[in-house]
This record gives structure tokens, sequence and C-alpha cells, in this order.
């Protein structure tokens, strides 16, 4: 394997997809003395000692040795503190993808009607803000439509998002505009999206939302695992196995430098430990986001103050891993989701840390 071109150095990426494949997370491992990237032997016997686990688990899965009930049951848990610890001290890094399914199903209404001259007039001309804005108008979209998102399921459904038909495309930009308006009173990015759909509702072709498949807001998941693979052409991908995802990327030819592209593989995960341990990670990432897609920001905040020593501890290496893969690569972390949900990560990860040490130095002053 040659090196990437962002690190230069090589990986060897091993993907493990939880619940449904809307997040992977790969676990590779750095040697110090060449920073060429290996996945060494896993002393599993070490590791099931330390996990306490017995012989008779003959693999790691985290939906029965590591879930406890919600997010804040299972970072409670030992077990997972351990299983923390022991990745930090096996220095590896972890690559993460995670992909919000509403979020992604919407953002086409944006790109349909929003165009980049059109931001250039918006930001006065500065082109360095235009993406900024653009993803500006997506957040508060999505917080627009997610906040009345039964209403919005219902109304999907009924023009058959995103296949709209030419006849219906008036009466589904007046129905979007409806909703929108419902929280559009003082917020100037929907009142701008809701100015060019009035715009283009008549005369605009909504090119993203039609001639697609009815009320299917993603049609399946073979190109996220594409784009992983194409994101590090010179490395070596080994996925999960997942029979209708590897037939269909089978049928698909990826040309990198004159090449095709033959760097991934399907295993089974009972046969590869570095699969199971991603798997776990996996698991945490997955409850992460669901709390965080379910809390504000108040109410983490709450939580925070009340977590146990051993929350904390979790919560601390979790956020040390993964700003040392942040440095080590920025392709390591990939997520279509709402800004404010990837940022509400961060920064309970960082307030538990804060809260830890308040609480180490709480505990000193007990003792001394």
């Amino acid at each position: 394997m040659a090196s990437t071109s962002f690190t230069h150095c090589l990986f060897n990426l091993l993907w493990c997809d939880v619940d449904a494949p809307e997040r992977w997370f790969s676990l590779h491992k750095t040697n110090a003395a060449n920073e060429e990237l290996v996945i060494r032997l896993i002393d599993k016997d070490a590791l099931w000692t330390r996990l306490g686990l017995s012989y008779q688990d003959h693999e790691l899965k985290f939906s029965k040795q590591f879930s406890e009930g919600d997010f804040l049951d299972t970072i409670a848990k030992k077990r997972v503190l351990d299983f923390f610890q022991w990745l930090d001290e096996q220095r590896y890094y972890i690559h993460v993808a995670n992909i919000n399914i509403f979020y992604y199903g919407i953002v086409d209404i944006i790109d349909s009607i929003i165009e980049w001259d059109d931001l250039r007039i918006l930001c006065n001309g500065a082109d360095d803000m235009c993406a900024g804005k653009l993803f500006e108008i997506k957040e508060d979209l999505y917080q627009a439509l997610h906040s009345h998102k039964d209403e919005v399921q219902t109304f999907f459904a009924q023009y058959e998002y995103p296949n709209i038909k030419d006849s219906e495309q008036v009466a589904f930009c007046d129905e979007l505009i409806r909703i929108v308006n419902k929280e559009a009173k003082n917020n100037q990015n929907l009142q701008y999206f809701v100015k060019r759909l009035e715009e283009e509702k008549y005369s605009g072709d909504l090119i993203f939302l039609k001639r697609n498949k009815s009320n299917i807001l993603l049609k399946g998941f073979a190109q996220f695992y594409r784009h992983l693979y194409t994101l590090f052409p010179k490395s070596r991908h080994i996925f999960d196995k997942q029979n209708e995802i590897s037939k269909e990327l089978e049928q698909t030819e990826i040309i990198d430098d004159d090449t095709i592209l033959d760097n991934f593989s399907f295993q089974d995960s009972k046969d590869v430990l570095q699969i199971q341990i991603s798997d776990v990670i996996s698991g945490v990432y997955g409850k992460i986001y669901t709390y965080v897609n379910k809390n504000n920001d108040e109410d983490i905040e709450k939580d925070i103050i009340n977590m146990s020593i051993n929350q904390l501890k979790v919560l601390q290496l979790i956020l040390k891993i993964q700003l040392k893969s942040d440095k080590r690569n920025e392709g390591f972390f990939f997520s279509i989701v709402p800004l404010s949900h990837r940022d509400r990560v961060i920064k309970m990860l960082m307030n538990a840390s804060g809260q830890l040490k308040k609480e180490m130095i709480k505990n000193f002053l007990k003792k001394h």
C-alpha cells in the first residue's frame, strides 16, 4: 500500500455499522517509530480479561455486552470505561461517518432553488462566506421542518417527496412555505428561503426533487461505502459483511489514476476481532448521536453535572481519542448532519471533561 494523499502514511481501515448502515467506524493503529499504520495481532485473552468476559463470549457484541438502556446508562458501565481505556492505551485512531437521514433528505430542496450566484449576492460578493451561509440556511430549514416533523412526514407522503409531479409543484411549494413560515418570523435565512421558493415555484424546475423514487429520502447506502474507499484510494478497507451492498459495489467500477479501485472487501465480523472492536465504538457513538439529537444544550448540561466519575471518564476518553484522530487526519470524521448536532457532540464531550476535572479536584480536597 502506498501513502494516502492526506497524511502520507499507510492505512488499513476496518468498518462496522450498527442498527442500520447510518454510521461507519474504522479502527487503525499507528506505529510511532515509522508512522506506518498497521493492524497488529491483539491479545484476545488479555482483552477478554480486561473486559470481564468469559470464554463463552466468542466475540465482542455491543448490543449484548456493552449496551445498557439509554446513553447515560451505557456510559455508566465499568466495562465501557475499561474498553475505552484499553483503546486509548493501544494508540488507535478512529474514523467516524454519520448520516442524518432526515437532514440528508431535505437539503436537496435548498440545492434546487439556491445557486452559488444567489449566495454571492446574499453575501455581498464575499465568496469565502458563501459556503457557510449555505450551511446556515440548510441548518435553519432542518430545524424548522424538524419542529413539525409529523406534519412534514404527512405532507411529504401526500406529494410522494422527493418525486414531485410537475402538475403539483406549485401546490407543494405553497404547502412547504406555509410550514416554514411558522418558524420564519425572526429568521432571515428562512425568510430568504421562502422568498426564493416563491420565485421558483412557477418558473423553476426543482431538479433534485423530481424523477426520484417516491417516498424514499435515501436510496441505499452503497454510495457512502463508495465514498469511504474512494476517499482513501491507496488504503485497504475491510467492511463488515453486507450482502446487498457488496453486490451493488461489485457492479460499479471506480477508476483512480487509470487503475480500477479494488481496495475493499467484506468479511464476517466473527472472524475479525478488529471489526468487533469497531462494533463497540459504533454502538457507543450511535447512542451519543441519538442522545444529542433528542436533548437541548440545557438538558445535556444538567445531565453532565449529575454524571458519575465513570460516565465522565468515558466521555473524556472519547474526546481524547476523537481529537487525536481528527488532528491526525481531517478526513477521519465525515458527517452529513446539521452543524448544531455536530457541534453539540463536541461541546458535550468538552464540558464533561471539564466537569471531571472539577470532581477530581473536589475529591482531592476532601481527602486532604
